[in-house]
């Protein structure tokens, strides 16, 4: 192989390397005007406060103060979670995010994590003040 041809294979694995960098960092993210239905990552999290298992994308619809997410499964399809109520918000989410926890009383607290610049973002804050 030639300089040339070795310049061109470490510039070609750079840029898969960014390009998989890239789509880590992408969360995608879809909501209704009113915020009524969205996309967003969730987690179940311990009474402890410790995560359990790993960050899991789905559908959220609110329904009234009570928020209802459907798992979104590639392999199989999962029922929707029961009524969840939306308890706090976090005072120190993740650089552009927003944090709240759901409590359902089956499943325990879930952790819920949109864009902060979501309509979804007001529409869960404004179930926090709702309790």
């Amino acid at each position: 192989m030639q300089l040339g041809d070795w310049f061109w294979l470490i510039v070609a694995i750079a840029v898969c390397a960014a390009m998989l960098w890239g789509a880590k960092r992408i969360e995608p993210h879809w909501s209704a005007k009113d915020g009524s239905a969205f996309t967003c990552r969730y987690q179940t999290v311990g009474r402890a406060g410790e995560a359990i298992g790993n960050w899991n994308e789905g559908r959220v619809e609110v329904i009234g103060a009570t928020v209802l997410i459907h798992p979104k499964d590639i392999l199989r399809r999962r029922p929707p979670t029961p009524p969840l109520r939306v308890i706090s918000a976090s005072d120190n989410p993740p650089k552009r995010r927003a944090v709240y926890l759901l409590d359902g009383d089956a499943l325990g607290l879930i952790a819920l994590r949109v864009p902060s610049r979501s309509p979804a973002n007001a529409r869960l804050a404004g179930l926090v003040t709702q309790r």
